[in-house]
């Protein structure tokens, strides 16, 4: 995982207790909540803007992480998200990126 975080608040969305979060991913930049509804499952949601976009209704609390991770930073095509990682430690190790 390499997205930052920031600006985390409790509040509630669609009447369900919700954490919020301001995240800088290589896919998606805004917000991500993460509602608990009423079956124990977590909602995740990608907020930009106006538009929120529910990316899973149904998370379990072990696997989160990866659910937002794959919905703000590495997308679905792990080779593609390597290469993308390979280019960019190339560019760090050479002192073209800080």
């Amino acid at each position: 995982m390499s997205w930052g975080i920031e600006e985390f608040a409790a509040t509630t969305y669609r009447g369900l207790p919700a954490l919020r979060i301001k995240v800088n991913g290589r896919l998606h930049t805004g917000y991500v909540i993460v509602a608990l509804n009423g079956s124990d499952y977590y909602e995740v949601y990608l907020q930009k803007g106006m538009k929120v976009e529910c990316i899973n209704g149904e998370v379990c609390f072990d696997e989160l992480g990866d659910v937002i991770d794959w919905a703000i930073e590495k997308g679905t095509d792990q080779a593609e998200y390597d290469r993308f990682c390979d280019r960019q430690r190339a560019l760090f190790l050479s002192g073209q990126i800080a």
